[in-house]
């Protein structure tokens, strides 16, 4: 998990540590990082489908 965290774009991975680690509400992210709620929520999404895809990748053993 880790290392997909750590290849997200600066962004995503920042929204996603807010909301998942910090437990951060979409407001107050966006309030900090100067994004609009619907904006957090796209990087979210962004962040899962990253997620989603490099375990993907992991599992059939490719990206390494």
């Amino acid at each position: 998990m880790e290392a997909a965290v750590a290849t997200m774009e600066d962004t995503t991975r920042e929204i996603f540590l807010m909301l998942r680690v910090d437990g951060l509400a979409y407001p107050e992210i966006g309030a900090r990082l100067g994004l609009s709620v619907a904006e957090v929520e796209r990087g979210f999404v962004e962040a899962m489908v990253h997620l989603t895809r490099f375990m993907d990748e992991a599992e059939r053993g490719e990206g390494d």
